[in-house]
């Protein structure tokens, strides 16, 4: 089909021919191919979308300084039919702050279902925004909270002091609404349409081939300029033709200066994202992690209060890294934290630490900060690898393309996990204190199976409430509220294990010490259902991950059962106080 295509363009064919035997393609090819990118296509001219509607439609005079510029005969609008096809995925505008970061990109990818005429277009989905009263809603609860404050401040403070608190309180908190989740109305008009894909190198010379599976058929036989141009930067490279090379570059400069205005959405964050990746802040909190880790430990030691002090401060300085992290790079990707398993480690890891420092508050004896940073520490490890896969702001898959549901399911899935790996963590601190620190007395061992309690408590909530969620967003995408999925069965897993664990406590079925074992164990189910069901690439939750992690998901449960094999050591080899004590039998 390619081939009768480019017979169908006479020259066509010997161009491309001509080009691929060329001393350029064949000198530069292996050098230019990964050099770089193609932007996409941009639409000449401006488009509108009302709330509510399916319908794209251009704007005859959308840009006043064009407008005023060009005149009114001459105005530059391109014809949609000439630019748009049927199943294009496009996207569209620039967004103001107050459109709402959460649901800014899921507004403006846009997949188009016909084209009507030059000038207007049908989308596939309605271009919809959100309910009034939802809006109402929240307010309201922002008022109550702000009238609480009122109250309590009125009591202790002056009136003035406690009014203007109030009224910062409700405008931080409708500020933060707005930012996030944006005005109601989603109406759009007077914005730039660009095709949504930007194009490799060798994907470009396919499609001019006519052997791209998303290759528009227009461009079968045209070699895109760009693409020559890459290739004359990697012959005067190799030549050490400085100044060609610098030309060329400047030539390169000035493309992409003209496509920028057009799809400025796109380029905004481009400085932002590589000075977000230059500083590496999650990097930068592992090292603190680790500091504050040894610091708990030696204090066990020596020096136990100036040292867990030491820790608890550095593993806030960490946490306030972790989150400015979290922050900017929800505000980059325009998405909420977890949207892939890269994500999902950094918003574990900062989930854990804050439990950690609240334990750590209550009690005061450096378990919580060894807690926190014993996960904060592995999550961002695991993050770290995952990260050298690639790019971790990858376009999302297109069923996880709603905002609502990764705010919600997503996020209270996760915090399930942090909850269990907390419980986890805890438990296997339990044991090894029990066993080697004769320092570990029982007001101290009470105090970890209080914290297992309450975590776990957390966990078999949230892990339950995410469930739910999840078989709601799965009745809307696949048609049907449960499957028995892997992913699935792994998030009724954690409920399940986190349930028995409650339920062992409470019928005296476990003392303190079986407890913490199958605390641990939680350890191997949550593992299982973060990565293990990705590793079985079966089901429609199977994205994300490859088999390269079996291994190491293998010796993590082999540790998890070492650990519980040494909880049940006798009594009589432990050598803190618990070795007399029948709660922990």
């Amino acid at each position: 089909m390619a081939i009768e295509a480019l017979r169908d363009k006479p020259g066509a064919l010997k161009q491309i021919q001509d080009f691929q035997a060329s001393e350029v393609f064949l000198q530069g090819q292996a050098r230019f191919a990964p050099l770089g990118i193609i932007p996409p296509e941009s639409f000449v001219g401006k488009i509108s979308i009302e709330n509510g509607s399916n319908k794209l439609r251009v704007s005859r005079k959308s840009d006043e300084a064009h407008f005023e510029q060009y005149g009114e005969d001459d105005f530059p609008t391109g014809k949609l039919k000439e630019f748009l096809s049927a199943q294009d995925q496009v996207k569209i505008g620039s967004f103001s702050t107050f459109r709402g970061i959460w649901r800014e990109n899921q507004l403006r990818e846009k997949l188009i279902k016909s084209v009507d005429d030059d000038d207007s277009a049908t989308l596939t989905n309605i271009h919809d925004g959100r309910n009034w009263l939802i809006d109402a809603c929240f307010y309201l609860t922002f008022a109550l909270i702000a009238y609480g404050i009122f109250r309590r401040l009125e009591k202790k403070r002056s009136l003035g002091l406690a009014s203007f608190a109030a009224i910062c309180i409700f405008a931080g908190l409708t500020c933060v609404w707005q930012v996030l989740f944006g005005l109601p109305s989603a109406t759009t008009e007077n914005v730039t349409l660009h095709d949504i894909d930007w194009i490799s190198l060798p994907d470009s010379l396919l499609e001019t081939r006519g052997q791209s599976a998303k290759g528009d058929p227009e461009n079968i036989g045209k070699i895109n300029p760009m693409v020559k141009s890459y290739a004359d930067l990697s012959k005067t490279f190799q030549e050490g033709d400085h100044a060609k090379f610098n030309g060329i570059v400047q030539k390169l400069s000035d493309d992409f200066a003209k496509v920028a205005p057009l799809q400025w959405h796109d380029f905004k964050n481009l400085t932002p994202e590589q000075n977000f990746n230059a500083a590496q802040p999650f990097v930068t909190c592992m090292a603190l992690y680790l500091v504050a880790l040894i610091l708990v430990f030696v204090s066990w030691l020596i020096w136990q209060d100036p040292l867990q002090k030491s820790a608890v401060g550095i593993a806030y300085v960490a946490l306030t890294i972790h989150i400015i992290g979290l922050l900017v790079r929800i505000w980059i990707q325009g998405r909420p934290p977890v949207t892939n398993l890269y994500s999902s480690a950094i918003f574990i890891s900062l989930g854990a630490v804050i439990f950690g420092l609240l334990f750590e508050r209550i009690y005061r004896n450096g378990i919580g900060t060894a807690a926190a940073a014993i996960v904060g520490f592995v999550s961002l490890i695991i993050a770290h690898n995952l990260a050298m896969d690639g790019d971790t702001m990858e376009m999302l898959q297109a069923v996880l393309d709603t905002n609502l549901w990764l705010a919600t399911h997503v996020v209270c899935i996760t915090l399930g996990y942090v909850a269990m790996f907390v419980a986890g963590i805890l438990a296997i601190l339990y044991i090894l204190r029990g066993i080697l620190d004769l320092r570990f007395d029982k007001k101290a061992a009470s105090s970890i199976s209080s914290m297992i309690y309450g975590v776990t408590c957390f966990a078999v909530i949230f892990s339950f409430v995410g469930t739910m969620l999840g078989g709601i967003w799965a009745d809307q995408s696949w048609g049907r509220f449960w499957g028995w999925d892997p992913k699935e069965n792994g998030a009724l897993l954690i409920v399940i294990w986190s349930a028995i664990v409650l339920h062992s406590r409470w019928g005296g079925i476990a003392k303190d010490r079986g407890i913490a074992a199958l605390a641990i164990g939680g350890n191997i189910v949550t593992a299982w259902s973060w990565f293990g069901t990705n590793l079985l690439q079966e089901g429609l939750h199977s994205y994300g991950f490859s088999d390269s992690g079996f291994i190491w998901l293998m010796r993590f449960n082999a540790t998890q059962l070492l650990f519980i094999a040494i909880a049940y050591l006798p009594k009589r080899l432990w050598r803190s106080e618990l070795r007399s004590d029948p709660k922990t039998a």
